[in-house]
C-alpha cells in the first residue's frame, strides 16, 4: 500500500519555561494539497493568524521554514518577485518579511513546515550558560 500523506500537523502553546529558553517551536505540520485544488491554503484546521490569500501574501511574527517534499510550485518575495519553487527545496523566512506561495495546479504538492518563535539567537556561551541557569 502506497504510504500517503494528507495532513497532519499541530499548533503548539508555549510556557514561560519554554519562552526562556529563547526560542520556541510554535507550529509543526506535513500537508498534501492534491493537483487541481479549488483553494489554497485549506481553510480548514489551521488558526485564523495562518490563513492567507496567495495574491495578497502574508507577514509572521516567527521564523518559518518550509519543505517541499514532493511536486512544485511558486515563493513570491514580493507582489512582483518570485520563483518557481519545488521538491528538495527549502524557503527560511524571517519575521515580518513579506511572502506568499502556492502549489502548482497541475502537481499540487506535499510541504512540511515548522515555525519557531526566537527571542535569542546566538552561540555565545556565556548566553547558553545563562539560559541553561534559568
Amino acid at each position: 500500500m502506497k504510504n500517503v500523506i494528507t495532513k497532519n500537523y499541530k499548533y503548539l502553546i508555549s510556557s514561560q519555561r519554554d519562552n526562556d529558553w529563547g526560542i520556541t517551536v510554535n507550529t509543526v505540520g506535513c500537508e498534501t494539497i492534491e493537483k487541481n485544488y479549488e483553494t489554497y491554503p485549506p481553510r480548514t484546521g489551521h488558526p485564523t493568524q495562518f490563513f492567507f490569500t496567495p495574491s495578497r501574501g502574508r507577514k509572521l511574527d516567527s521564523y518559518q521554514l518550509l519543505y517541499i517534499i514532493k511536486g512544485k510550485g511558486i515563493f513570491f518575495t514580493s507582489p512582483e518577485d518570485s520563483m518557481n519553487i519545488k521538491e528538495g527545496d527549502m524557503i527560511i523566512l524571517r519575521p515580518t518579511q513579506w511572502h506568499s506561495y502556492m502549489p502548482d495546479q497541475k502537481t499540487g504538492w506535499t510541504e512540511m513546515w515548522i515555525v519557531l518563535k526566537v527571542q535569542i539567537w546566538t552561540t555565545d556561551s556565556r548566553t547558553i550558560s545563562s539560559i541553561k541557569n534559568r
